[in-house]
């Protein structure tokens, strides 16, 4: 997924997107301490739609049966 946002120079808009979450407090960055703590994160993946005012976006997929530890 970053190799094709790499390839397609989409990585800096879709990176602002998340930079924007951020400001917004719509999400938070998992302090370091906590990474290795037992919890379940969303899995997600790029978006990209020509012709629209959001150009690239997240998707989450909230229904996943996959947990993502980063243990």
């Amino acid at each position: 997924m970053l190799k094709k946002l790499y390839n397609n120079n989409l990585f800096c808009e879709y990176e602002k997107v998340f930079d924007e979450w951020i400001k917004e407090i719509i999400i938070d960055i998992v302090p370091e301490k906590e990474i290795r703590n037992l919890n379940v994160y969303l899995p997600y993946r790029p978006v990209i739609k020509e012709g629209s005012t959001i150009h690239i976006r997240p998707i989450f997929d909230h229904q996943s049966k996959e947990e993502i530890n980063l243990r």
